[in-house]
Formats: structure tokens, C-alpha cells, sequence
């Protein structure tokens, strides 16, 4: 199977060697938490931890971690971290048809999320997971009830979590830098302010990178204003070079207020050149923001 990717606010692809095959492996696989006597308190950590630990998943999982290294340069630390995030919030599809999985106990194996090309927030949430789980980095699951969503919460340095903890959200339903919170979820949902945090890793490491990552969002946000970082990385580039074209056709426009009224031949043949050379930034203009729309 082929999988089509953001990475670098470029698009990249991998191929893994999976077939339905795999799907057969998973058919009588537990899909529910079950349990005797009274309901263990920690019964969500169990239930989560069920779906990272299938035998059928090493392999194609593993070789989804090599492949993902081989992009970006590195088998572990921050850099392989952030690639596995792009991988999965712009490389499988958001399943709107079923996006109340988890209502229905209908959570994918990561396999079948892979296999399936799509799931819903749990679903991504799971396979972010299960590829990151082994890499020493400490993870958790934000679970929003009210909103019927969750995400991934990953370990971070003092002061850089979300909702008064440790661990910064990684939202794997669509492109979205580390840290950030979405105002609204699909369908208008609001998020809770207060989701309960499932910690199913062991692991100490924490993700340093989103101090630099911070830091210059605070910059681009200066630059380009707030709406810039809820982009994903292509319409971020884009819109840099819409900002840039657009600063040049300001330019332009002041170059032309002395093209008015009678004017010598030598300047109005510099007035005409200013002019064609006015329409051409307008048009690369118009083409950029054409791109941007259908992004």
C-alpha cells in the first residue's frame, strides 16, 4: 500500500508491504474491555494499552518506523517524532462515515487504520501510539468525553503542556503543529477545557523540540498573524509567498503614483514598464491565492 504525506510542508510517500491478508489476523481480536467483579479503577489504561500490543502489528509497524526514519534522517529522537506525527495526522484520511467509533467500541487495530487508509480520532490516536511507544517518550490520551474525542498527549518540558499537565496534544485528525488546541472539532464541537488524561507509557523522555517550535511560532504569528498557525505547513508556505508578493506589488503601487498627470516620453515608457511589470504581480498574485483556496 501507498501513503501519500506532508512532511516539511512537502508532499512525500511510503510503501508498505501489507495486504488484506493482514485484516484476517485481526477478526476475532478483542474490541471492548472486559472484565470480572467490580470495574478496575484503572480500566481505560488497560482498555487503550489492549490495542498496542497486538502480535500482527510488529511487523508492518516496524517497517512503517524505518521507512519514516528513512525521510527523515533519523531512527529515533524529536526530528523521527515529528515525521511520525506528520505521517499520521496527513497520510491516512479522517473517516467521517463512522466518526463515532468511539460511542460504538469500534476502535481499529493499527493495522486496520493502516490498512483502511482512514479512522477517526481514536483510531490515529492509537496507531501515533503504537509507533511511538517504544521510543522512550512519555505518552498519555487526552479523552474529551463532552466532545466524544481524544487525543495523543506527549511528554514535554515544564511550562509547554496543555491543560495544566506535562504533555502537550497532538492532535492526529488533521495537520496541526504539537501543542495546539483547535477551537472547534468536526461538526462546530467545542473541546472540554478539562479532558482526563490516560497515561499509557512508561517512557521519560520529552519532546525539547517544542521550545524552538514555540519560539517561532510566536515569531510567525507577529509575521503573518494568528490564523498562520492553524495552517497546514503547504498553505503556511503559500501564504509566505502571497505576504512577499504582495509587500513587492505595495512597492509597485508606490512606484506608479509619479505615472500621473502629462508625462515626458522617456517617463512614460518607464511608467509603462512599472505598469506591465504591476499586472505580472498581480496575476502571480491571483494563481497563488487560486492554490491556497484549493489546499
Amino acid at each position: 500500500m501507498n501513503f501519500d504525506f506532508d512532511y516539511q510542508g512537502k508532499r512525500a510517500s511510503i510503501s508498505l508491504p501489507i495486504t488484506a491478508q493482514l485484516r484476517t489476523q485481526f477478526a476475532n481480536s478483542p474490541k471492548s474491555f472486559s472484565y470480572t467483579g467490580a470495574l478496575p479503577s484503572n480500566w481505560k489504561q488497560d482498555y487503550f494499552k489492549m490495542f498496542l500490543k497486538h502480535d500482527a502489528d510488529k511487523m508492518p509497524l516496524a517497517t512503517l518506523r524505518d521507512e519514516i526514519a528513512a525521510h527523515c534522517g533519523a531512527s529515533s529522537g524529536d526530528v523521527w517524532v515529528a515525521a511520525v506525527i506528520d505521517f499520521v495526522q496527513s497520510g491516512l484520511e479522517y473517516d467521517h462515515a463512522t466518526a463515532f467509533n468511539i460511542a460504538g467500541s469500534k476502535i481499529r487495530y493499527p493495522s486496520e487504520t493502516l490498512l483502511d487508509g482512514m479512522g477517526v480520532c481514536m483510531d490515529k490516536t492509537i496507531l501515533l501510539a503504537a509507533l511511538l511507544q517504544d521510543a522512550g517518550y512519555g505518552l498519555g490520551i487526552f479523552n474529551f468525553d463532552r466532545a466524544n474525542h481524544m487525543s495523543l498527549g506527549l511528554l514535554v518540558p515544564d511550562g509547554y503542556g496543555n491543560f495544566g499537565t506535562s504533555y502537550a496534544m497532538v492532535e492526529s485528525t488533521a495537520p496541526t503543529p504539537i501543542g495546539q488546541i483547535p477551537a472547534r472539532y468536526a461538526g462546530g464541537i467545542r473541546l472540554d477545557t478539562r479532558p482526563e488524561l490516560v497515561i499509557i507509557g512508561n517512557g521519560h523522555l520529552r519532546f525539547n523540540a517544542i521550545v524552538a517550535q514555540k519560539a517561532a511560532e510566536k515569531e510567525a504569528e507577529k509575521q503573518y498573524g494568528k490564523d498562520y498557525l492553524a495552517m497546514p505547513a503547504a498553505k503556511q508556505a503559500i501564504y509566505r509567498d502571497m505576504q512577499e508578493l504582495k509587500l513587492e506589488m505595495d512597492q509597485a503601487k508606490v512606484a506608479l503614483k509619479g505615472c500621473k498627470g502629462r508625462l515626458d516620453p522617456q517617463t512614460y515608457a518607464r511608467c509603462q514598464g512599472l505598469n506591465a511589470s504591476y499586472n505580472q504581480l498581480v496575476e502571480r498574485y491571483n494563481a497563488l491565492v487560486a492554490q491556497f483556496n484549493q489546499k
